[in-house]
């Protein structure tokens, strides 16, 4: 198959709104190249600041979406261990959820352009005032929320399931028609329109009903794909960009012990599991010091088990999820750092002060790998002679702030130099053992007269 393109290979891609494109895959390019084609081919503006946040996702069975590839797997080498046969097929998602990501302006620039501070505007009035800057991520968005919503991913109440419904429905197939859209015009499709845990329950044709009623009843003028990503941002926003895994405990008495870990880019939450999918305990990023795993068995979080707790405290859960949990995490923290980085580059960029700039981020990214905190640059209480004035306790503030994101930003760098050595050193030496176990069996065979040299090697 190869030979007919090349060396490269035909490789179809799946989208969640039921798409698909071929794309021809060199035998060298990793997932993470494969990402980048694709966002090149549907026009997203910024590739490069946007690809680390998507991913190709492997279904072995072609209906469930199983793990997320790693980024630097090469793409050919995956595709070619699935049988002739089989339903596999790799889906394009997105991996983390950032706003960057949203398709919408970025929350600093709204803040600068209606001349607000940053941190006075709610999540409600910066989607308001927001425009969509990439149409395409937007869809992206658009896409993977309709997907989370009718699998259940994210738990509706029957209402909200016929309001997603309504804005799906404009979306396809634009105003209602009474003369076409009456009942039996989506039959069986309602299924992609509202989530399949409301539709088990009771009959088709009255959910259809009530959908198609809804619809006729809808206000008109408003843009259905903008309307639904911003509902699930605003109405869901607990679920909003969680991934779930299964889980056992019983370290928390009160708790059920079998949950869902939900993780996020805030962090990580317990959930309990059934339709509404309450969240029993939350764990804010800052607050965690380390996470780890044991394949295919544990998954432990040291962490504070309040925010204002003195000391952390290590969590277990039983877990055959443990390494996608940790690398989740891992990629957060990592996302946070680049994140801060962008934003600030971006108000340097208006003018806009960078005092304070995207704090919460910088103090969440440092905990994942534990780095020694910088100590305080202020003077003891004991020691001073006068009371610092507002402006010098903020400037001070600012100051150490700025050291510890610096020092931090660089400790983090250098743990992943650390880790991609290690991995270098250990594909060295392995393949030197490998070469002298081969050259060992060689000679054992040509000793004992099993292996025979040609002419040409005398």
């Amino acid at each position: 198959m190869t030979a007919k393109f090349g060396g490269r290979t035909p490789v179809r891609l799946y989208f969640l709104d039921n798409s698909s494109k071929m794309f021809l895959v060199e035998s060298t390019m990793t997932s993470l190249d494969v990402i980048k084609m694709v966002l090149h081919k549907i026009d997203v503006k910024d590739v490069e600041n946007s690809c680390r946040y998507f991913g190709l996702y492997e279904s072995t069975d072609g209906v469930s979406v199983g793990g997320c590839i790693e980024l630097d797997a090469r793409v050919s080498d995956v595709v070619q261990k699935w049988k002739e046969e089989n339903n596999s097929k790799l889906v394009f998602m997105i991996r983390l959820f950032f706003p960057s990501i949203s398709g919408f302006q970025h929350k600093d620039v709204v803040a600068h352009r209606l001349g607000a501070p940053k941190l006075s505007l709610t999540q409600k009035s910066y989607i308001e005032a927001a425009e969509v800057m990439d149409s395409q991520l937007l869809h992206l968005q658009y896409n993977q929320a309709v997907y989370n919503i009718i699998t259940g991913q994210y738990p509706t109440t029957p209402d909200q399931a016929i309001e997603f419904g309504v804005y799906h429905f404009l979306y396809k197939f634009g105003s209602f028609d009474e003369t076409r859209h009456v009942v039996g015009f989506l039959s069986n499709r309602i299924v992609e329109f509202l989530p399949y845990v409301h539709l088990r329950k009771s009959d088709l044709v009255e959910w259809e009903t009530k959908l198609l009623e809804a619809v006729q009843a809808s206000p008109k003028g408003f843009d259905p794909q903008r309307r639904y990503v911003e509902t699930v941002m605003l109405r869901l926003a607990s679920s909003y960009g969680t991934v779930s895994f299964r889980a056992t405990q019983v370290q928390f008495s009160g708790f059920p012990g079998s949950v869902l870990l939900s993780v996020h880019r805030q962090g990580i939450n317990i959930v309990e599991k059934g339709k509404n999918r309450s969240i029993l305990k939350s764990f804010h990023i800052r607050d965690c010091k380390s996470w780890g795993y044991k394949p295919n068995a544990l998954f432990s979080i040291e962490a504070k088990m309040e925010s204002d707790a003195e000391f952390h405290t290590t969590f277990e859960f039983t877990t055959h999820e443990g390494d996608r949990i940790c690398h989740l995490l891992t990629d957060y923290a990592m996302a946070f750092v680049k994140e801060a980085e962008l934003e600030q580059t971006r108000c340097e960029e208006l003018g806009i002060s960078t005092d304070g700039i995207n704090l919460e981020g910088l103090s969440i990214a440092a905990p994942n790998i534990s780095p020694p905190l910088v100590p305080s640059l202020s003077t003891p209480k004991a020691k001073m002679k006068t009371k610092p004035t507002k402006a010098a306790s903020a400037a001070s503030h600012r100051a150490a702030t700025k050291i510890q994101a610096l020092w931090r930003g660089f400790n983090l760098r250098w743990q992943w130099l650390m880790e991609d050595a290690a991995i270098i050193i250990q594909m060295v030496v392995r393949g030197f053992l490998a070469r002298c176990l081969v050259s060992d069996m060689l000679e054992e065979l040509y000793a004992n007269g099993e292996l025979e040299l040609m002419d040409d090697y005398m």
